[in-house]
């Protein structure tokens, strides 16, 4: 999933290049709870931050668009904590024709909890592959297939005891179809419907399937922009004790 329209700020040109670097400070200060621990909690500063690049580039018949960015943290006093990630995206679009192939990939290698539920910083990396191809319907309309496969490992990490490797590393494979269309020159609609698999390596009794649709509105404008969707899910675990979920996502 990478943005595949070019940057509007903080661009430099060069010739058909443009390129926009950034910074992102996502946290800096007094940490009162570094490892999120009960009894004798430990305090520390922390600084945590994103330097990154995209660039982007259109040619008669193909474009690209590229992202790396690197994810620092820094603690003063419990400098295991310390960590240095990376993550680095691609897609490159083939213009020849109303068809429009594109294939796009990308790996990111992070030291951060995985979710709420777990309190351990962990060595982790993802990776992704995906292609499809895009259908142009007119100026403003286009339909998309599309099918990614993406991994997720863990190392060293262990939470009471448990090997994260073994009970979190998997592998995903997607599979989608959608319609996107221009409401007005500021508001996209898509529409898609997708097929995933998730499949652990070591543990396949967490393995499960999911059906959804989903329909999302995306704003772009200079003082305001995002998204909202919906989404229908059906989520089957292969585990008959795991209680499946059918319903509505905002």
């Amino acid at each position: 999933t990478l943005a595949n329209a070019e940057p509007t700020s903080a661009v430099f040109n060069w010739g058909q290049v443009k390129f926009a670097p950034g910074l992102e400070i996502t946290e800096f200060g007094h940490n009162s709870n570094v490892f999120d621990e009960y009894l004798d909690p430990k305090s520390d500063w922390v600084f945590r931050a994103t330097p990154d690049v995209s660039m982007f580039a259109a040619f008669p018949f193909f474009k690209f668009t590229l992202y790396a960015g690197s994810q620092l943290g820094y603690y003063k006093t419990y400098d295991t904590e310390n960590s240095a990630g990376y993550e680095y995206r691609g897609r490159l679009d083939v213009l020849a024709s109303r068809f429009q192939p594109f294939i796009a990939g990308g790996e990111t290698s992070a030291r951060t909890r995985p979710n709420g539920e777990i309190d351990t910083r962990a060595d982790q990396t993802e990776r992704e592959l995906s292609g499809g191809l895009v259908v142009s319907l007119g100026p403003n309309s286009r339909a998309y297939v599309a099918a990614s496969n993406s991994s997720i490992e863990f190392s060293n990490a262990f939470e009471d005891g448990v090997d994260l490797a073994t009970s979190l590393n998997q592998d995903v494979m997607n599979y989608s179809a959608g319609l996107q269309t221009g409401l007005t020159p500021l508001t996209t609609l898509t529409v898609f419907g997708s097929f995933q698999e998730d499949r652990f390596r070591s543990l396949p009794q967490r393995d499960a399937d999911t059906r959804s649709v989903t329909a999302s509105v995306l704003l772009v404008d200079a003082i305001v922009s995002g998204t909202i969707g919906v989404s229908y899910v059906d989520f089957k675990p292969v585990d008959p004790l795991v209680e499946p979920f059918r319903g509505v996502k905002v």
